[in-house]
């Protein structure tokens, strides 16, 4: 891709590595095997304003591609009064970890699908929760408009590109507005797995449909992520990373270790420019590996990234969780949610226009064509009793494009 062989070119000396599928082979781990789900018969999703509609599912165990699997057939109602979607939405949870997961290695998805075709545009999506209790989604728009009668893998991207996306959802990782705000997740501390149902397009009329499941899964490594930019602390190369607002940073133990005497909503860290000016029009997501500070737990910090372009406009992630303990986490932030490039559902986003609500207008016009700095730092989001100064590690910032199928 074009974007990406410009970038790969930029010299030795701008300080940071573009790689592109470092891995030549991944490795795949089962998260849910379907082999301990709890049965279930009975009612789904229920609308109970006008019309009135009410779902109902019948889910057991059948026999799978190694075991047992999960089976589902779901009834659901439509009625001509249904003028667009979301009268049908129906999460089923299908794993639980006593421990949570690190999935920070993720690089695509898959399970074993077997499905009769609905007659209307319903259809099913993963979701994944994260010790913090925020909720992302794994979309896979249109599954089920195929109909499969063998067992057939069914694969799907980390993550895609707003630009790039298929309507009307697209596919990979999403933040989420159904059961969650919007927010960020942590891939370090992974805590649930569920299904939800529900009616992609408009459904006028009764219907149902069959599910088989098994086997979902996460592909591990590098080989199908497309990163635009990565700052790997870890390595050996120094880095020209300046203090802003008061923040104070330094590279050593293998991270940039930024220190910063906190104050609410105030933005403190570093930041770098860049060699040369950055064409981020394929942004799908950011990813950082960071270790908090124990004296942050109690003041509700968001790590901040923020993508700055030539005129000082500015684009902003606000990842929240991911400094409430004092072990590394994972914090992702895919672009894909309502609030970034539009402000229908601006505080519903862990990306955004400027770096608050009320200058949105006046970022509004940011230029991702044309980012020339990066920066990244702390903001409490509750009040600071003292000045206190603390200490994060950043291991690594990854910035991606979207991600290949596996």
């Amino acid at each position: 891709m074009k974007l990406f062989a410009t970038i790969s070119t930029i010299s030795a000396c701008c300080l940071f590595a573009a790689t592109l599928g470092a891995d030549t082979t991944d490795s795949k781990r089962i998260l849910c095997d379907f082999e301990s789900f709890k049965p279930y018969r009975g009612e789904a999703a229920i609308w109970q304003g006008e019309p009135k509609l009410k779902d109902n599912a019948d889910i057991s165990f059948t026999k799978g591609v190694d075991g047992k699997a999960m089976k589902i057939v779901y009834k659901y109602q439509g009625t001509e009064q249904c003028q667009y979607a979301g009268f049908h939405s129906w999460m089923y949870t299908i794993e639980k970890f006593d421990t949570p997961i690190d999935i920070s290695r993720c690089d695509g998805f898959s399970f074993m699908i077997r499905n009769t075709q609905p007659k209307d545009d319903m259809s099913i999506s993963f979701y994944l929760k994260d010790i913090h209790g925020q909720w992302i989604r794994l979309m896979n728009n249109n599954i089920l408009k195929t109909r499969r009668d063998i067992w057939t893998e069914y694969t799907s991207p980390l993550v895609q590109a707003p630009a790039e996306r298929d309507k009307p959802y697209g596919h990979g990782l999403q933040t989420d507005l159904w059961f969650g705000n919007g927010k960020a997740i942590d891939l370090s501390a992974i805590t649930q797995i569920a299904i939800n149902f529900y009616d992609a397009e408009t459904v006028k009329r009764n219907g149902k449909f069959t599910i088989e499941l098994d086997s979902f899964a996460v592909f591990e490594g590098d080989k199908f992520k497309t990163p635009i930019m990565t700052f790997d602390f870890g390595t050996s190369s120094p880095q020209k990373w300046k203090d802003m607002r008061g923040g104070q940073s330094v590279i050593q133990d293998k991270a940039l270790c930024l220190t910063t005497t906190n104050e609410q909503w105030v933005f403190k860290g570093t930041s770098t420019e860049l060699d040369k000016v950055t064409d981020m029009s394929n942004l799908a997501y950011a990813m950082v590996q960071v270790t908090s500070d124990p004296k942050l737990s109690h003041i509700n910090p968001t790590l901040d990234i923020r993508l700055i372009d030539t005129k000082g406009n500015i684009a902003s992630c606000l990842i929240y969780g991911i400094l409430l303990s004092d072990t590394q986490a994972t914090g992702f932030a895919p672009v894909h949610a309502a609030g970034f490039l539009s402000k229908d559902f601006y505080d519903k986003s862990c990306w955004r226009y400027g770096t608050f609500i009320n200058n949105c207008d006046e970022n509004s016009d940011f230029d991702i064509k044309k980012v020339h700095e990066i920066a990244i730092g702390v903001e409490p989001q509750s009040p600071c009793e003292t000045k206190t100064s603390t200490t994060i590690k950043i291991k690594k910032l990854v910035l991606g494009g979207t991600s290949i199928k596996p």
